[in-house]
């Protein structure tokens, strides 16, 4: 794992607020959730403590304004929209919350615009791959 402990914390921390934004956890995010908390190689005790954030999430900008890593800034903007679509629709909040995310760390407009397009291609994609199957 090439990120702190820290970074890590806060980077669920804000996958849970993303989850966590209309009210409602979906099964589609409750297992995009645990799979980064695998790809983290967290350890079960760890992930009980992090999953709680999917119930009482905390507030996110002040989080944000804590990654100072740029890399796990872009990773963070790129996993925030994939979470935002995991339930193949975008709500005003989760659409607010993203534009924070931008905002915060500087991303360009036009950027959040490819990223979105992008985002919503891959659930696409994603989606077919299960009717498929």
């Amino acid at each position: 794992n090439e990120y702190g402990k820290d970074d890590v914390n806060n980077y669920l921390k804000v996958m849970a607020c993303i989850a966590s934004q209309d009210g409602v956890i979906h099964e589609e995010e409750k297992l995009l959730f645990e799979s980064l908390m695998d790809l983290f190689h967290l350890e079960e005790p760890a992930k009980i403590i992090i999953r709680k954030y999917l119930e009482n999430p905390p507030e996110l900008e002040p989080i944000l304004r804590e990654i100072s890593n740029e890399k796990l800034q872009k990773r963070l903007i790129r996993d925030a929209y994939i979470m935002a679509y995991a339930d193949n629709k975008l709500v005003p909040e989760e659409s607010k919350a993203l534009k924070m995310i931008a905002d915060v760390f500087g991303i360009e407009k036009r950027k959040v615009k490819k990223i979105i397009s992008w985002a919503k291609k891959g659930q696409d994609w994603i989606k077919k791959g299960h009717e498929l199957f």
